[in-house]
């Protein structure tokens, strides 16, 4: 045989074995991958996807980041999962979500933020799917407030028990500007301030003229 002969046998080995390795070889399963470009360290076998990332189809060479609102907090994923209510992730790759902050709520799942109480609401927990409402006539003076004792009088209305956190009244016959403040009476009607300022009922009486 000629050498042009020999060298295309050879050829033709070296082409069978690489075809037989390459039809050997088996995809890499959900949850895992194979670099292209292998390292030493993972050539030759397959990867576990980290946690904040998934891989949904087999033979892949990468795997796929979690959206923002989403999740996976193991190895070898196939999906993520998305943040439930009071909870959130904000950035892609998340292996966990966040809690909401005391003063903020979430009540849908998949949330990469919290939205605020608002000044009528309050929540002391983490992680809350909705806030508390003040007690009727009351206002926060934060967005974010933790405490029901943040919810103060609005204006045009008073605490005539002296305390945070409870219902206030409608102001009738003073002027009232909210808050802890106490009431300022009218011509013709009276308030005993002082037992409000201790903690005592205290309400705005119309005055009794006698002729």
């Amino acid at each position: 045989a000629s050498l042009a002969d020999a060298l295309a046998s050879v050829a033709a080995a070296f082409s069978a074995a690489a075809g037989a390795i390459e039809e050997a070889c088996t995809p890499c399963s959900v949850g895992t991958f194979n670099p292209v470009s292998p390292s030493a360290m993972s050539a030759g076998r397959c990867l576990l996807c980290a946690a904040g990332t998934f891989q949904p189809t087999s033979g892949a060479t990468a795997c796929i980041a979690c959206t923002a609102g989403k999740y996976s907090n193991l190895p070898g994923a196939t999906n993520c999962a998305q943040c439930g209510q009071g909870t959130y992730s904000k950035s892609h790759g998340s292996s966990r979500c966040a809690e909401c902050a005391s003063g903020e709520m979430m009540p849908t799942s998949g949330a990469t933020h919290c939205f605020a109480c608002g000044l009528g609401a309050f929540n002391y927990a983490r992680g809350r799917a909705t806030c508390t409402s003040c007690p009727a006539l009351t206002r926060t003076l934060e967005l974010r407030s933790a405490s029901e004792l943040d919810c103060l009088c609005a204006v045009g209305s008073f605490d005539a028990h002296g305390c945070a956190g409870v219902e206030c009244e409608h102001c009738q016959g003073a002027t009232c500007y909210g808050g802890r403040n106490a009431p300022a009476s009218n011509a013709g009607y009276w308030t005993d301030a002082e037992l409000w300022l201790n903690g005592t009922r205290a309400e705005v009486v119309e005055c009794n003229f006698r002729r």
